[in-house]
């Protein structure tokens, strides 16, 4: 296991293979969570409009308001590059 890195915001170490490029241009492991949010951004952009209002409504719910204001602002950001 000699060529192990440790992404920034992850507590696992990855393995040069598992790197993803973010949106903003960071390498992650497929492991951290900041992959996992702009998975589930980019998942939840391919919605119709009613339907992602109300999976957002249910995140808040579960979450809390600031979890999801911070992926509502990641889909701004990933909608405005397209």
């Amino acid at each position: 296991m000699r060529y192990l890195e440790t992404a920034i915001n992850c507590n696992k170490s990855c393995k040069p293979e598992s790197l993803v490029k973010l949106f903003g241009g960071r390498e992650v492991c497929t492991w951290c969570p900041d992959w996992a949010l702009e998975c589930e951004a980019r998942r939840l952009l391919k919605y119709k409009s009613a339907d992602r209002a109300e999976a957002l409504m249910k995140r808040e719910e579960i979450r809390g308001k600031e979890a999801t204001n911070a992926l509502r602002e990641l889909m701004t950001l990933i909608r405005g590059k397209k």
